[in-house]
């Protein structure tokens, strides 16, 4: 189960670093970063932690929390960001990894109408585990909407969001993107390999001023997750003479790869 690679390593992080910090922020793997997350900004402070909305978790609401925790009526919906004071995350990271691995052990709780998982498989497991271990400690959230974005998906034109959350499917007329659909590619380790380029904005619709907008943000995510990759070949000493990759296809190191129409 690799999510529980979330509250293992935190727990490992904080038994064997020294961290002088007096809060703590957490993100999911696919989120970038665009900007600066500040505690006393997002009014975090010891014993109420910050976090952003995750409705789907309708397991706070039914007997999946009565099951789990013994606060219920403590249980948030909440996850992927969060900011949290470093005394708080000492209690909480055992009891995160603990209750992860009591709710991924629950397979008769797996069925979608309870945890709200689409795929039925107790892969969001490790969100329940922080919502119950919160609410264990009777940890309470401050929800805040304004620090994560999904690209592609709904959003306010005045607030300037700190993260995007690429954990679905979004798209810029007709190119997409789908995390989902490059597991089994390896662009770390083949040079210049990166994800197929989104439109150019010159070619986006400039009349409708909120649907460019939400376009830019979609553009923006991907060309950073590149960015990165080019960095990241840089500093491997790849040669410049291997060709860009744009394409799912199985190569080798170095070798051509043609761009996908």
């Amino acid at each position: 189960y690799p999510a529980i690679n979330k509250p293992a390593a935190v727990l490992h992080w904080l038994n064997h670093a020294n961290i002088d910090a007096e809060f703590i922020v957490i993100l999911d793997a696919d989120m970038i970063m665009r900007g600066p997350i500040t505690p006393w900004e997002f009014k975090a402070a010891k014993g109420r932690p910050v976090s952003t909305p995750y409705d789907y978790l309708i397991g706070c609401d039914n007997e999946l929390a009565k099951l789990h925790t013994s606060h219920p009526e403590a249980c948030d919906k909440v996850g992927g960001v969060i900011i949290m004071h470093i005394d708080d995350l000492r209690k909480f990271a055992l009891l995160w990894l603990h209750k992860t691995e009591e709710v991924r052990a629950d397979r008769t709780h797996y069925s979608k109408n309870i945890t709200g998982d689409t795929y039925e498989s107790g892969w969001i497991s490790e969100m329940y585990g922080y919502s119950f271990g919160a609410a264990e400690l009777k940890l309470r959230h401050t929800i805040n909407k304004e620090i994560m974005i999904y690209p592609g998906y709904i959003f306010e034109p005045s607030i300037n969001y700190r993260v995007f959350h690429y954990g679905l499917q979004f798209s810029v007329g007709n190119w997409s993107f789908d995390k989902a659909e490059w597991r089994e590619t390896d662009l770390v380790n083949k040079c210049w390999a990166k994800f197929p380029e989104p439109p150019d904005p010159s070619t986006l619709d400039h009349d409708d001023e909120k649907s460019l907008k939400q376009n830019l943000l979609s553009i923006e995510c991907i060309k950073t997750l590149n960015e990165a990759l080019n960095l990241h070949h840089e500093r491997r000493g790849c040669n410049r003479g291997s060709s860009l990759s744009t394409s799912k296809e199985d190569t080798t190191e170095g070798s051509v790869i043609k761009e996908e129409e």
